[in-house]
């Protein structure tokens, strides 16, 4: 008989501060520190709209706007554009492993890049990324439904895409890539690989 770990859980929550995707609005977060998520927890609090960052687990609480929502996507009935067709034939020398997270340098360069491209392209707020903050928001509670997606161009890592595997699909965590594919698209293609191979598994 296997011995289950319990899983220890402590709830706070934020003050409301100015909201930074919509203007005259305050933000507020919910949250949850989970150790030893199990999957089925995982599945439930994901339907209801919480997400996964290593061990925490958040959610908007926000008093006065309900603009924040969770987006599901039918992969059984999802139809794929003329564009995203298009997007397919451009990346078809792009490869992709899907196994537990890691993090290595290669992980952390591209990481670093991406971040300091959009904080002068969106205004983002960057901050050096460290193997030890990076192993606490993408690998630690991963369990065993949290995943990395691995995208390679010619043998090089151009892209990682952190998801959690549910019983009924997939809930993307937060994806990073080298610039190198914005001329290949490949910000379209993460989608479109996901819905390609759910389609196959479903």
């Amino acid at each position: 008989m296997t011995n289950r770990i319990s899983p220890k859980i402590i709830e706070f929550s934020t003050l409301p501060i100015e909201c930074s995707y919509l203007k005259d609005q305050f933000s507020a977060m919910q949250y949850k520190y989970i150790e030893h998520c199990p999957s089925r927890l995982n599945d439930e609090l994901v339907e209801k709209g919480w997400r996964r960052f290593g061990n925490y687990y958040s959610r908007p609480q926000c008093s006065t706007c309900r603009e924040c929502k969770s987006l599901r996507i039918d992969v059984k009935n999802y139809k794929f554009s003329r564009n995203a067709r298009r997007t397919i034939r451009k990346n078809s020398n792009t490869t992709f492993t899907i196994q537990k997270p890691t993090v290595s340098n290669e992980h952390l360069e591209i990481y670093e890049k991406y971040h300091q491209f959009m904080e002068k392209k969106k205004g983002w707020k960057h901050y050096e990324i460290r193997p030890k903050t990076y192993y606490e928001l993408y690998l630690a509670g991963a369990g065993k439904f949290g995943k990395e997606i691995l995208y390679f161009i010619n043998d090089r890592l151009v892209a990682v895409d952190l998801v959690d595997f549910l019983d009924d699909g997939l809930s993307s965590i937060y994806f990073f890539m080298t610039l190198i594919l914005r001329i290949f698209l490949l910000v379209d293609t993460q989608y479109i690989c996901k819905y390609s191979w759910l389609k196959i598994l479903t």
